[in-house]
């Protein structure tokens, strides 16, 4: 989640080999527009414990080429965000689909969830089906 989905796809881009496809939830795409768009007291956050002032961090790792390249990603990639998830804004995922396809890669987008995360059990029974549909798509 956030960014977990972030370091993920990092990860993956060092190391592809070793992953046969991902799953993402609220996950944090672009460092550098997160951010730019954040509006809230940083410091008040739950990261400002480890990282001390996470907007300062955040920046700092912009300057060391924290992006994406999507073009590089081929392993195929779930990704679920909620429509109303007052962490990252939904620009976020849909920016990171737009690259998707650009480069043709594969992908599948499920929106239905309220918020950051997956809350209610409903959310959490949708979401596991979700999964093990992904995994048994998968050529391993």
């Amino acid at each position: 989640m956030s960014f977990g989905g972030y370091v993920a796809l990092r990860a993956i881009q060092k190391s592809e080999n070793l992953f046969c496809g991902l799953i993402l939830v609220g996950a944090v795409y672009d460092i550098e527009d997160f951010a730019k768009s954040r509006t809230e007291t940083w410091d008040s956050l739950p990261y400002s414990f480890y990282f001390g002032k996470l907007k300062d961090f955040l920046l700092t790792l912009i300057t060391k080429k924290s992006g994406i390249d999507i073009e590089k990603l081929n392993i195929p990639i779930l990704i679920f965000h909620g429509k109303k998830d007052s962490r990252v804004p939904e620009h976020q995922p849909l920016k990171f689909i737009e690259e998707c396809k650009r480069y043709d890669k594969r992908y599948f987008y499920y929106n239905d969830f309220n918020t950051h995360g997956v809350n209610s059990p409903d959310e959490q029974f949708v979401c596991n089906s979700k999964m093990v549909d992904f995994i048994n798509s998968m050529e391993l």
